[in-house]
């Protein structure tokens, strides 16, 4: 009887109850007191709160499928579909893991998923940063889902969830496809923010995915036919873009920081991407994607594996040779973050780095030459005598 309720319940978009599950119930406060709105207010948290401990209630194993419909009919719907994975995500406890264990296949195919495609749903820029969110509100309860369980368990679960995401790179794809890779991308950096180490195994894959985004989304190296997402600014394209590059360049980073996991090899699939991204500045959010998210990851991969550095630092100051004065100067922005955190460690490569350091502050740009003035100032307070040596080396 307690399964045909719920079922019901779930069944009816109409119904109040959908809506009281995110929301308060649409009741007017026109005319009361102060005191008078507060008790309406905790007689509708009362009533809430009731619910769902009647719910939790349920024996979890007759659930499911009343979940899997009520997911169904509020994709898309911020509020109610956060409350309903709130709900969702106290039945993830130690206790129910003999009958969640056995459905994890169809927890990951008829709940996660079709919830997951809320981002390709909701298109708008007004929406943007709720649907963000929301996001985060279903990557909560997945980290939930996924702490009751062994790597040995977890890792098909991630395997499916790459395959879903996969087909966006596919040059047919279509944008609902497309978008579920920045929906891949932000979970794993969700993720990673929960279990950091833990999360690196089921990495290997992202990090190939991650820097094909980034050469796919690179206006200035990659033909506008072959472009993964691409968009003005202020433009939902633009915004979606901006977003799936931060993701894989934030995911890039926090896999550089585990050595014994991002070797040479992975180092070299994304050394070029990550360097090529300092022209992609028709991309919207340029400035603010090389600072701070292209310094730290670059540095990441620079501590991991320092015999590339000197390379990559060559490859790096080339961008500043560029025609573009926004280029070459939000490329020097991203070097002063880049040395403020190597520090000492910058010493043997400024014979190197103090030719383009001398024509930068004499750039015809004004903003260039001032920031080039900044780094300067920022390597005298480090090496002092030893920088003047430097400049006539």
């Amino acid at each position: 009887m307690a399964s045909y309720s719920w079922a019901v319940i779930c069944t009816y978009p109409g119904e109040p109850w959908l809506e009281e599950l995110g929301s308060w119930p649409k009741i007017s406060f026109q005319g009361k007191t102060p005191r008078q709105i507060a008790a309406i207010k905790n007689s509708t948290q009362y009533r809430l709160n009731t619910i769902r401990l009647s719910l939790l209630r349920i024996e979890p194993r007759i659930i499911i499928e009343p979940l899997i419909v009520a997911v169904g009919l509020l994709q898309g719907r911020e509020k109610p579909l956060c409350a309903l994975f709130s709900l969702i995500g106290d039945y993830f406890v130690p206790a129910n893991s003999n009958w969640i264990l056995p459905a994890k296949q169809q927890f990951v195919e008829q709940v996660f998923l079709p919830a997951f495609e809320y981002r390709a749903s909701i298109r708008s820029p007004e929406a943007f940063e709720t649907t963000t969110r929301v996001e985060r509100c279903l990557f909560a309860v997945f980290v939930k889902f996924a702490e009751l369980m062994t790597e040995k368990q977890l890792k098909p679960v991630w395997t499916e969830l790459i395959s879903w995401a996969e087909d966006a790179l596919k040059p047919e794809a279509d944008i609902s496809l497309r978008i579920r890779m920045i929906t891949l991308l932000h979970l794993a950096n969700h993720f990673y923010e929960s279990f950091n180490t833990l999360a690196i195994p089921y990495f290997g894959r992202l990090i190939e995915l991650s820097a094909r985004v980034l050469r796919t989304c690179n206006t200035a190296t990659t033909d506008s036919a072959q472009l993964f997402l691409h968009g003005g600014k202020e433009s939902i394209e633009g915004l979606e873009c901006d977003l799936a590059l931060i993701q894989s360049i934030d995911l890039i980073r926090s896999c550089a920081k585990h050595r014994e996991f991002f070797t040479e090899e992975r180092a070299d699939l994304v050394i070029q991407p990550l360097v090529a991204e300092l022209e992609n500045s028709k991309c919207a959010g340029h400035e603010a994607r090389c600072v701070p998210h292209l310094a730290d990851a670059i540095y990441q991969v620079s501590d991991a594996h320092p015999n590339k550095f000197a390379n990559m630092l060559n490859e790096i100051f080339q961008k500043t040779r560029s025609r573009k004065p926004k280029i070459r100067y939000r490329t020097l922005l991203m070097v002063e973050r880049l040395f403020d955190k190597i520090g000492d460690s910058i010493a043997p490569h400024l014979p190197m780095v103090m030719p383009f350091i001398s024509e930068l502050l004499e750039d015809e740009n004004k903003n260039v030459a001032d920031q080039c003035d900044k780094i300067v100032r920022l390597l005298q307070m480090k090496f002092g005598a030893e920088l003047n040596q430097a400049f006539t080396t």
